[in-house]
């Protein structure tokens, strides 16, 4: 008897809070529309979210879960919350040269290389400068456009970047030019300009990071070659060439080598460290006329734990 007094007293107080539910929950006159709370029906009742006078639930999960700290209280407006970012220096990875493509090109075992850490960095800053000085024309050149070529990554033993630009556009660079002295160790990226450039005769003057004249190359300032370069640190460089427009053909002034005008023009878009960048027109051909016609054979190879002369 007892037993039956209590259940029945549950099935009332289910029914009761259901009712108060759907009362606070429900526009008027729509309760009948609803999910009956019986016995049976009681989770139903409570497992569908009514609807709001049309309105689409418009929470961001992005900001409850990956944020939650800066989720804005009901009195604020919602602001969007920028997603950190690594710096650019983390965005290439030490171990490239043990990916399966470059694997197979090059082999495995030779030490990271660390020259390469900045790479990323001294792409962002040229790009950056050559938005900003209107270098419309350059484009990524020698050893960095066979990486691509090969792998889309810079070649696992380089130092140095390659960006080639048009003579007509090498004066805007002076702007841009650290003033010496500075600390090349100072974790930034710094422009250097070597106006004799390029194939300087010993003697030709030069000067180190500290803007004094020297007689030969004490640090990553005292150069000959290139006719400009961007250095991060001692060990990371973007090393920038120059090219003759002759019209019909194009002209390397640094390696004296000539291009027919479409092989190079209209230099075409392509990515290089995840970054929009420029490449030549037709890239094959540059290669081949760069580095033969065997170019996709990789210069050296990792044999025995160091980089070696691959013979052909």
């Amino acid at each position: 008897m007892g037993r039956t007094i209590v259940a029945k007293i549950t099935v009332l107080l289910s029914v009761f809070v259901c009712l108060i539910y759907l009362s606070l929950h429900t526009p008027s006159g729509k309760v009948a529309e609803n999910t009956r709370c019986t016995e049976k029906g009681l989770l139903n009742c409570f497992a569908t979210t009514p609807k709001q006078s049309g309105r689409k639930n418009t929470s961001n999960i992005r900001d409850r879960i990956i944020f939650p700290s800066t989720k804005p209280s009901n009195t604020q407006s919602m602001k969007t919350t920028k997603i950190p970012t690594k710096s650019a220096e983390n965005r290439i990875s030490f171990t490239t040269h043990t990916t399966e493509s470059v694997r197979q090109i090059y082999g495995v075992g030779c030490k990271i290389n660390h020259g390469q850490k900045g790479f990323p960095t001294l792409m962002e800053y040229w790009v950056d400068v050559a938005a900003r000085r209107n270098i419309k024309d350059y484009f990524i050149c020698f050893g960095s456009l066979l990486g691509i070529w090969l792998h889309g990554q810079p070649i696992p033993y380089d130092h140095d970047m390659d960006v080639c630009i048009f003579r007509k556009d090498f004066p805007k660079l002076d702007p841009e030019e650290a003033q010496r002295p500075f600390n090349y160790d100072d974790g930034k990226p710094h422009l250097i300009i070597q106006r004799s450039s390029p194939h300087s005769k010993s003697g030709t003057p030069r000067r180190d990071c500290k803007g004094n004249f020297v007689s030969h190359r004490i640090d990553p300032c005292s150069i000959l070659d290139p006719h400009a370069r961007v250095l991060l640190g001692s060990h990371s460089f973007l090393d920038i060439f120059v090219l003759a427009d002759n019209d019909s053909t194009l002209f390397d002034e640094y390696e004296r080598i000539t291009y027919a005008r479409d092989v190079i023009l209209p230099v075409m878009p392509c990515k290089f460290l995840g970054m929009s960048t420029n490449c030549a027109n037709k890239v094959p051909e540059y290669l081949a006329k760069n580095y033969g016609k065997d170019f996709m054979k990789p210069y050296k190879v990792c044999r025995h734990g160091s980089w070696e002369r691959n013979k052909h």
